[in-house]
């Protein structure tokens, strides 16, 4: 669903690349969430969103050490 999400936007919603990023973290496949944070994060930039810039660097070092990155919920 995250990929078809992030389709359907053209990849242009930094939140819904973090979704899949954490999607293909938790399938094991971190190559994957890597490059797709990493386009997360890019965009985050370009926008100027200091606090989306913030989250997908937390899920990049995550990502980085192999451990999916989860958020508690509120």
């Amino acid at each position: 669903m995250a990929e078809h999400a992030c389709d359907l936007t053209e990849r242009k919603i930094p939140a819904l690349l973090d979704t899949l990023s954490a999607a293909y973290a938790e399938a094991g496949d971190f190559p994957r969430a890597i490059s797709a944070a990493e386009e997360a994060l890019n965009r985050a930039r370009a926008f100027g969103d200091n606090d989306a810039v913030k989250l997908s660097e937390n899920i990049l070092a995550s990502l980085h050490e192999n451990i999916p990155y989860r958020q508690e919920p509120e």
